[in-house]
């Protein structure tokens, strides 16, 4: 059988509302990375969950996912207040860019590499 490889484009997101110097990516997510992000993303979306919850699923997603222009990861543990009082819309674009398959300008990604 023949397993389609990952793409390792990255996806470049906005995320001026925290810092309007630094680029962002959302790196590429293997299986299991994409089950916890979807965990994530339907507790974040969820009326059902408190502000706190929401908040902490989307801080955890934002730490997995984005990363710098070197590839490093963009968010730490230490980041979470500073982020809370900033603004939780990059949290917004990093889930539509996500499953969208889009980046901000509307640039459709591929999901695997052809052959």
């Amino acid at each position: 059988m023949y397993i389609k490889k990952q793409s390792q484009e990255r996806r470049e997101i906005d995320i001026k509302e925290w810092n309007d110097e630094v680029k962002a990516y959302i790196r590429p997510l293997n299986g299991f990375e994409q089950l916890a992000f979807n965990d994530y993303f339907i507790t974040f979306f969820s009326d059902q969950k408190s502000y706190e919850e929401r908040y902490k699923a989307g801080f955890n997603a934002a730490k997995m996912a984005l990363v710098g222009e070197d590839g490093a990861p963009l968010l730490t543990a230490e980041d979470e207040e500073l982020v809370k009082e900033a603004s939780i819309i990059p949290f917004f674009r990093m889930f539509n860019a996500t499953f969208s398959g889009k980046s901000e300008g509307g640039v459709e990604f591929e999901t695997t590499k052809k052959n």
